[in-house]
Formats: C-alpha cells, sequence, structure tokens
C-alpha cells in the first residue's frame, strides 16, 4: 500500500494541474477523508468559474463512496454553486431512502418561483411527484 509520504503523492500534490489526477487516484484508493480533503482543496484554489471540472467528479465520486452521509453533504454543498442540480440531489435521497428530506427538497423547488426544472418537469409534475412520494412513504414523510 502507498504510504502519504511516498513520492508519487508528493509529486502529484505539489501541482494544481494534477490535482484532478490525484483525486482520481485516492479514489480508486478507497481513501475517503484524504479524497474528500483533495477535492475540499482544489475547490478552494479553483476561482469558480472552473468549479464545474471539479463538482462533476466530485459528485460521482460521493455517491459511489458509499457513505450516504458524505453524499449528502457533498450535494448540499454542490446545490450553494448550482441550485439547478436540485432534482438529481431528490432522486439520490429517494435512491438511499431519505424521502422526508426528498420531499423537503421537492417542496423548495415548488416555493421558489423561480425554479426551472433542468429536466422539463412542470409545476404540476412536481406536485404529484410529491404526493405520490407522501402516499408511499407516509411515515418517513410526517
Amino acid at each position: 500500500m502507498l504510504s502519504r509520504d511516498s513520492p508519487c503523492f508528493v509529486v502529484l500534490r505539489t501541482s494544481f494541474s494534477r490535482r484532478l489526477d490525484f483525486c482520481s487516484l485516492l479514489a480508486f484508493l478507497q481513501r475517503g477523508t484524504l479524497t474528500r480533503k483533495t477535492f475540499d482543496r482544489a475547490l478552494q484554489a479553483l476561482p469558480i468559474t472552473q468549479h464545474r471540472v471539479i463538482w462533476e467528479r466530485y459528485i460521482h465520486w460521493a455517491k459511489d463512496f458509499g457513505v450516504p452521509q458524505t453524499a449528502v453533504r457533498v450535494f448540499r454543498r454542490y446545490l450553494m454553486f448550482e441550485p439547478g442540480y436540485r432534482e438529481d440531489y431528490i432522486a439520490y435521497l429517494e435512491e438511499i431512502g431519505q424521502f422526508q428530506e426528498a420531499a423537503r427538497q421537492l417542496s423548495h423547488c415548488l416555493n421558489d418561483e423561480a425554479f426551472i426544472s433542468p429536466s422539463g418537469q412542470t409545476q404540476h409534475q412536481m406536485w404529484m411527484h410529491l404526493c405520490d412520494l407522501c402516499a408511499r412513504h407516509p411515515n418517513d414523510v410526517a
């Protein structure tokens, strides 16, 4: 197993242009905390106009890592950057069984008059989705 002080890790850490490669390597090695911290440092180092490159990989890693709490926290931060992806967050919440938070996020979309669904859902369809969610999981949404 490679240690944090091995030469290949040091070289990858020194150059931001290699930061994404380092994130990919850490994700492959299943180094959870170090991967998350590296993604966070990459976001801090880049200007906000270039965050999209990092966020795509960060969200993908967080969902695949297998720790739902981490993915939820990463998604919440991502929504501060790109609120239009709230529907993806809702779908993920439903996948992991967090129906109450999914309903809360759906109602957030419905209460925001400026919200335009990236997937093209109408307000009526989102209301029906919320009603269906409440009907299927009444104890979880309460």
